[in-house]
């Protein structure tokens, strides 16, 4: 019998949406080597999906080549394009995919504690009917973890709560459909309700994020509030804006 030379297996991968208002080349390149420098942990060599749905004007203007050599210049790496028919034939004469519209909501950029989405978290596998008021798929009981989650691993509970009973270090990433809870620092990256569940919270002992996110939205360490640095606190979506607020 010849040895199997792959599988193919399933899997969540974190990527970058970047969603596109307008397009002028100059001011493109200024504003995302902006971005670049606000959050380099988050964007540098990171897989980028380009969204196209809230485009101003004719997508048909866009050269998709062009806009994916800038962002491969500045460190990006590009995945594929959403909601363009218009598109499509020049999308995968770039080499890049054609994927299906997501419905995670989003919100801008902005200073301090809000969320970010001007390139919001997403799952390129797991997307689903975010915010549609659809009732969420039926939960299964909570995933417990009673290690420490060590840098470079990835912890996802699907279509469940995650309780970590330990601390999250720095460079990890936990993940969960619904709410996340680390009974310790948490140090690295938490991303809840990341199949849309915008009611999904995060809860932590003591908060040293690198990022947290729900549903898509996310803020990075430096637009946390300082006064809760190393504190008990939570997160949760509050009308499109992501707080963090205390515990």
């Amino acid at each position: 019998m010849t040895d199997l030379c792959f599988q193919l297996k399933g899997s969540v991968l974190t990527t970058v949406v970047l969603e596109l208002h307008h397009f002028t080349e100059m001011e493109f390149r200024r504003q995302l080597e902006q971005k670049i420098e606000q959050a380099p942990q988050l964007l540098e060599q990171s897989p980028i999906v380009f969204n196209l749905d809230k485009y101003i004007g004719d997508p048909a203007d866009i050269d998709p080549v062009a806009l994916v050599q800038l962002c491969r210049e500045l460190g990006l790496q590009p995945l594929g394009f959403r909601s363009c028919p218009a598109l499509n034939g020049a999308i995968r004469n770039s080499g890049l995919a054609v994927l299906p519209a997501s419905s995670v909501r989003g919100t801008p950029f902005a200073e301090g504690s809000s969320s970010t989405n001007s390139a919001g978290t997403s799952r390129t596998a797991r997307d689903t009917e975010a915010g549609s008021g659809k009732q969420q798929a039926a939960r299964v009981p909570g995933k417990l973890v009673t290690q420490p989650v060590r840098s470079g691993q990835q912890i996802y509970a699907r279509d469940s709560d995650l309780i970590i009973m330990s601390q999250v270090s720095e460079g990890a990433e936990v993940l969960a459909d619904g709410n996340i809870h680390v009974y310790g620092p948490l140090r690295g990256r938490a991303l809840a309700g990341v199949q849309g569940d915008i009611t999904a919270r995060i809860f932590c002992h003591s908060l040293e994020a690198e990022l947290l996110s729900v549903a898509g939205n996310f803020v990075l360490s430096e637009d946390m509030p300082e006064q809760l640095w190393q504190k008990p606190a939570q997160a949760w979506l509050d009308d499109d804006m992501l707080r963090v607020e205390p515990l």
